[in-house]
């Protein structure tokens, strides 16, 4: 009888132990569940967080690509205006050209008897 009773203190024992074994890898499990929400957490706030990195970018892409027309039409809009302010001073000095030989032809036509007249005014 002492013997099956030592027995059955082994077998109690076996089984307490088996219950620790099994509760602490429950709890184990319990954790690594829990680990694995938060991970999962953090996993949408990184996709969020990089969904907002990617629009602010194509946001951005799109302003640069806007400021780089802009500046391009200013650039063009400079050079006609240095274009035009050049033909306009060729043009100036082609009238002064013209009107200075129109009046030199003039005066070249003018005999000499009226020449004093002209100097008298």
């Amino acid at each position: 009888m002492l013997k099956s009773a030592a027995q059955t203190q082994k077998q109690i024992n076996l089984v307490k132990l088996h219950e620790q074994s099994k509760n602490n890898l429950e709890q184990e499990i319990q954790n690594y569940k829990e680990e694995a929400q938060k991970q999962r957490k953090i996993i949408y706030q990184l996709e969020k967080e990089r969904d907002r990195y990617i629009n602010e970018a194509s946001d951005l892409t799109q302003k640069v690509s806007f400021i780089t027309v802009v500046v391009v039409v200013y650039v063009v809009l400079v050079v006609v205006l240095v274009v035009v302010a050049a033909a306009a001073a060729a043009v100036v000095i082609v009238i002064k050209f013209v009107f200075l030989s129109s009046f030199y032809k003039c005066k070249i036509r003018l005999s000499p008897a009226s020449e004093p007249s002209v100097g008298k005014l």
